[in-house]
Parts: structure tokens; sequence; C-alpha cells
């Protein structure tokens, strides 16, 4: 086979890759904390030793803070320029929000798994997503012929001086956007690199695929490919952790070949290679990233993050290591003995005391308290069960989870408890907003896809929440309702941004949210002078964390309504009081009175306030 010269520099950038994500993986130990992970926390013999693994559990518990359910997208109009047409944008970002959660919710997607992996991934080290358009293709009988209008005239291509467009060789069937988790083993970042891929030269991945199914991809270069037929047995256990044995077991099975996918940043090109370097598959533009990355934790230097994971290693060993040696010193209840020599008549007597038989007896020929001696244990010292304690502590602390979250009540004072708890929080809303920067970007790619690649109808649930007042009746209307849509509908350009409701991320999110709605309206409904000053009103909103700018109106509305009642109550207690009918205006007016104690005295007032607080004489 002809080695390609231009796959083979690939193949020595990607080795020097591999080189650079190796030294970073054995660094932070990104195996040994999945083996942790799993439970595999000694090595060897070791392993029948005493383990807590909290790291199993702590991640356990963080997940559903981060996961989200009924996840919701929200799409709102972004101009791009200067003849931005506001209302078309927001009748096409109607349908763009109602066809993105169409396409997450899918189960055919599997979208939900995907990203639970993708998740995952980011806390022994990072996460790759990849979203992107998939079809499956049939001839097309018209290939070659002019596309006609209407009028039966063909279309022309104007940036192509005016040639005919014609009918494709293929179509497209079954559109669809796939989303796929990219192990975080199998990804490289080479040549120059930074935070963000904006700042990296080129980044890849590598796949294994059977020899048979690459040939039979028309859209890849596989001439001068050899392959014996010979199909290889299924592989059903694959290993995760470690990508030496991995390689090993898939290219040892005959027709797998390793094959790179490499995105060259700098030229916008998307390059498969094989393995071996002797052939580019395929090499073409891309207008779109199509990898989205979740990293927690960043490092000063370079791409590749620092993993969550690999500062919860020391106080985990610690806390294994106090439970085993507690478990050590239990097992010395099988108490050992020392005996005097010729204490007993023969070995038989002493065979005697050795058996499992109760009320045993042996003969001895000396007197019986002094013939034998408990052999005493090691001594287990206070400071084995504090060090438990300590080392338990100092993971929550580092994992930042609290003894509620574990479902444990807290030595702590409840002030103190607070204070860990609100602290713990933040870093946990800092978590959620990455997470959520991140379901932003991929559903905005995915949008992206859509527009860019499809031809054919698709079915989408209407969801938009209607605006109009017959709020009910139409909310009845369309919570079931299907409707067919075409890629047109939804426009070329990329004027809208995508937001999500956090409210769906978790239900601690939902329930921080309720306490931002409960406090809010508390406020209003404590201080209703507020709501008179739309200024006051967002400001009480913003501090309590609410967003929702239609219930902050309304509410805004009805705290004015209900402050308004409270004046007039206030009226016709005071006119009851002085004799004048609830109708009449009364001389001593509450609003008057409430404006007088709310201006400030003038110089005269405030000298006579003094003299009246000194005593006689001591007035200068």
């Amino acid at each position: 086979m002809k080695i390609d010269e231009s796959g083979s520099k690939w193949i020595s950038r990607i080795n020097k890759a591999t080189e650079y994500y190796d030294d970073w993986s054995n660094k932070f130990n990104c195996n040994l904390m999945e083996e942790y992970f799993y439970g595999f926390q000694h090595s060897g013999t070791e392993r029948r030793k005493y383990v807590i693994n909290l790291i199993f559990s702590t991640i356990e518990i963080k997940k559903p803070t981060l996961l989200f359910q009924n996840l919701v997208f929200r799409i709102k109009p972004k101009p791009k320029s200067v003849d931005f047409n506001y209302e078309t944008a927001i009748r096409r970002c109607q349908l763009r929000e109602d066809t993105l959660n169409t396409i997450v919710s899918d189960p055919e997607n599997d979208f939900e798994t995907e990203f639970e992996m993708f998740l995952t991934d980011a806390f022994f080290r990072f996460g790759i997503m990849e979203v992107d358009y998939s079809a499956n293709w049939i001839e097309n009988p018209k290939a070659g012929q002019p596309i006609l209008k209407s009028d039966s005239e063909p279309y022309a291509d104007p940036d192509d001086s005016g040639n005919t467009i014609k009918q494709p060789e293929e179509l497209p069937e079954n559109e669809r956007v796939y989303f796929k988790r990219i192990p975080a083993w199998r990804f490289r970042v080479g040549g120059v690199d930074g935070h963000s891929f904006k700042r990296c030269s080129w980044v890849g991945y590598y796949d294994f695929f059977r020899l048979a199914d690459i040939k039979a991809n028309k859209e890849l270069n596989t001439e001068d490919i050899e392959w014996n037929g010979a199909r290889s047995e299924d592989l059903v256990d694959t290993p995760t952790s470690d990508s030496e044995i991995e390689d090993e077991k898939y290219l040892k099975s005959g027709d797998y070949v390793k094959v790179w996918t490499v995105f060259d940043l700098r030229s916008k090109k998307k390059i498969l290679i094989l393995e071996d370097g002797s052939k580019i598959l395929l090499e073409k533009k891309f207008s779109r990233f199509p990898l989205t990355a979740l990293k927690f934790v960043n490092k000063l230097r370079g791409w590749y993050p620092v993993p969550l994971v690999f500062n919860w290693k020391s106080p985990q060993d610690e806390i294994n290591e106090a439970r085993e040696q507690q478990k050590i010193h239990r097992k010395r209840a099988n108490r050992k003995y020392l005996y005097r020599e010729g204490a007993f008549a023969d070995d038989n007597e002493l065979a005697k005391l050795e058996s499992d038989i109760d009320m045993s007896f042996a003969k001895t020929q000396m007197d019986p308290t002094t013939v034998m001696v408990p052999l005493a244990n090691a001594p287990l010292d206070q400071s084995v069960s504090e060090s438990f304690i300590i080392a338990k502590d100092d993971f929550n602390i580092i994992s930042a989870t609290s003894a509620d979250q574990r479902g444990q009540a807290d030595r702590t004072t409840a002030t103190q408890a607070t204070l860990i708890d609100q602290k713990s929080q933040i870093r946990e809303t800092r978590a959620r907003v990455q997470v959520a920067n991140v379901l932003q970007e991929i559903g905005f790619n995915a949008l992206h896809v859509i527009q860019e690649h499809f031809t054919l109808p698709l079915w989408i649930k209407i969801n938009t929440v209607p605006t109009d007042e017959n709020f009910v009746e139409q909310q009845s209307e369309v919570s079931d309702e299907w409707t067919q849509i075409t890629g047109d509908q939804l426009g070329t350009d990329l004027d809208f941004e995508v937001k999500l409701s956090m409210d769906s991320i978790s239900p601690i999110e939902s329930a921080q949210s309720k306490q931002n709605f409960v406090d809010f309206f508390t406020i209003l409904t404590q201080f209703p002078q507020i709501a008179f000053s739309p200024t006051l009103v967002r400001e009480a909103a913003h501090i309590c964390g609410y967003r929702n700018e239609k219930s902050i109106r309304e509410a805004m509305k009805m705290a004015q309504v209900a402050a308004l009642g409270q004046e007039m109550q206030a009226k016709a207690s005071l006119a009851a009081l002085g004799g004048t009918p609830a109708g009449v205006q009364p001389n001593n007016n509450v609003a008057d009175e409430r404006t007088k104690q709310m201006q400030s005295p003038d110089q005269s007032e405030i000298n006579t306030q003094i003299q009246n607080q000194l005593a006689p004489g001591t007035m200068q």
C-alpha cells in the first residue's frame, strides 16, 4: 500500500500530542482514580482490605444536582445586523425552541445517557460531546438532471457563473442530529493549546471501525485499502480505563482498524486518517466546530484541566487505612496464649483446649492459674478513631459535600452548619452554571446542524408557552399538538441565543427557585411601598435571585393594588375615629402626614430640638 505523506505527518503530530496527554494523565493519576471510583482502591492481594468508597458516593451525590429533569431550552432573538427584523425573529425562535426541545427529548437520540457519561468524564478528566448530522443516503433516480422551478425553468447558481444546479447523485433519508460522547482518554489536543478550543491549533480523537464499513462508505477515499474479508468475533468486554489494553484488543481482532478524526482549527478542515498514516480517508472544510468540552477547573497552563477527583485521593486513602486498622484489631479476638513447658501431661491434653467444643477440660501438672497466660493485644489508641473522623471531614471539605447531602447529622452548631451549607451551595451553583453553559452550547450546535443540513420535513411538538391573555385555553390546545416543518422555516441566520431553564437542572435548583420566589413576594408584602417604584421592585428581585420578568411585572401590579387597599382601609379607620364619613376627605390626610414625616427638618427645628434636649444654661 502506498504511504500518504500528509497522513504520515499528521500521525507524527498525533504521536506527539499523545505523549503530551500521557504526561498529564499520569501526573494526575486519571486511570488510577477511575479504579478508585469502581472501588478498587488497593492493588494486588491488598484488594481484600477494607474500603469505604466515598469517591463513588460523592459523585453519585453530586450528579443529580448537575443533571436535568425535563430539560427545557429557551430560544431568544439576538440581533446580528442592522436590518434585523425582530418580529420575524420571534416567530422563528418559537419554532427553533420547539424543534430543539423535541430533538433533545426524543428517546431515540439517547441524549440523557450520553450527557450523563459526558458529565461523569469531567470528574476524572474532561467531558467531550460531539453534535453533528447523520442520514441514510439513497440513489437519486434523477441524478444529473437540472433542478426546476414551478414554471420548469432551471435554477442557476448566481455565485458560479450562472451554471444550472443539477440534482445530486444521492438523497438523504432519515435525517437526524446525533449526540455522541467522546471518551476522554481517546481525545487529544495538539500544537499550540490554550484554555479554550479557539486557542488550540488542532484537536482530534480516535475510534475503531470495521474495515468493511469503511469501504462501504462512498464518501471516504478507500482506494488501495486492503481487506482479507475475514470478520473477527464480536467484542463484548471493552476496557474503559487502560487505552493500551483497549487498542491491543481491537487491533488483534482482525478487521477492526483505528481511525483518527482530526479538526484542524486553523485551516477549518476535518480529516480522517488511518492509524498507520497510510491513508487520508477524508479531508473537507467545516463551517461549524461540532465539539463541546466540559472542564470544572482549568490549569494555569494548557488546555487539559485539573480533575476534581485527583484531590480526593489522600483523604480517601486515610479513611481506608484507619478502618483497616480497626478491622485488624477487631480480628485479634482470636486470642493467643503462652504456656510453660511441661505444664501438660501430654499433647493430647493441650489439644483439648484447641478444639471448638464448649466446656472442654485439660489435665495439668501445676497450678492452673499459673500454667497459661493470654497474649495481650496491642492497644487501639484513640487517635485511630480520631484519624478516621478527621479524614472524613477533610474529604467533605475538599469535595464540598455537606453532611446533610450525605443524609447524616452534623456535629456542628446550627449557625456553623448554615454557613457551611451556604459555602457548599456557592460551589455547587458555580458547577451548575458551568453545566448550563455547556448545555446551551450543545443546544446551539444542534439547531445549527438542522439549519445547515436538514432538507426533509420533520415533526416537532408545539410546547411554546403562549403570551396572549387567553393563556389557559391556548395551553390546553397546544399541550399535545404536533406539526411538520422544514429546515427553511428555521432560517439560515444564527440570529438567536440559547438559554436554559435553570429550574430544569435538578430538584435542588427547583427548590432554590421556589425559595427565591417566596422571598421576593415576602419582601413585597412586608414593604408594599416598594411596589410603586419599578427600580426598587427589580432591585428586590435581583437580591432574591428571582429572574422571571413577566412575573415581576405582575407582582408589582398586585403589590400596588394591595398597598392602595391598605391605604384606603387606613383612611376609613381614621375617618371612623374622627367622626368623618368614609366618603369625605378628612383634614389630617394620611398621605399628607406621611409626607410631612418623611421631610427633613430645617435648621430652626434642629436648633429647637437641641435646645430642648440640653440642660438650661448649657446652650451658648
